[in-house]
């Protein structure tokens, strides 16, 4: 229901730590709300996530040595191509586990190391953040044709990253693990 009138007060505030918040509120239908929030997320940068378009690609190797594969993702959407750096924003997402050609459904932990896990990393034009907590899923996988990559995770400096993105070039070459 939204408010006619009302206030927001910043009771307190700790730069990078958390925000309290309280507001007195009449609403159109003739009701009042009051409250009180927390919010102990903390952006240092913008809280806006790129979303991500396109993506590409190629076997590797996880933590453990061990087959894995990785996604980098960009807001572009043409096919970023095979080799070099892609334009700055770009996330790379990374399980660390062999895929078999068409499975479906697979869910990988975000900040773990062994099988059924991955990593995240955002880069931008002002660096690069890891995710330290989150959820990668591999919706589909076709090798050399497509995967559909969905990732929901918190990095390191407080920004969310949810977002759902088709593969569809695929840079082959030889991940000699192990």
């Amino acid at each position: 229901v939204p408010a006619v009138d009302g206030r927001v007060v910043i009771e307190e505030i700790r730069r990078g730590r958390f925000a309290r918040l309280s507001w007195d509120m009449r609403l159109v239908d003739g009701t009042s709300e009051r409250g009180e929030a927390t919010f102990d997320r903390w952006c240092e940068r913008s809280c806006e996530a790129p979303r991500f378009l396109r993506g590409r690609a190629a076997p590797t190797c996880g933590p453990a040595d061990g087959p894995a594969w990785r996604f980098e993702l960009t807001e572009d959407e043409a096919f970023p191509g095979c080799g070099g750096e892609l334009p700055a924003p770009t996330l790379e997402v990374t399980v660390f586990d062999e895929l078999e050609d068409g499975m479906a459904g697979r869910l990988f932990e975000v900040g773990g190391f062994g099988l059924d896990s991955g990593s995240v990393r955002l880069c931008d034009e002002s660096g690069c953040v890891d995710a330290f907590e989150g959820t990668i899923e591999v919706i589909f996988f076709a090798r050399g044709e497509v995967a559909i990559v969905a990732y929901q995770v918190i990095l390191e400096d407080g920004r969310e990253v949810v977002g759902e993105t088709e593969v569809t070039g695929w840079c082959e070459g030889d991940a000699v693990c192990g």
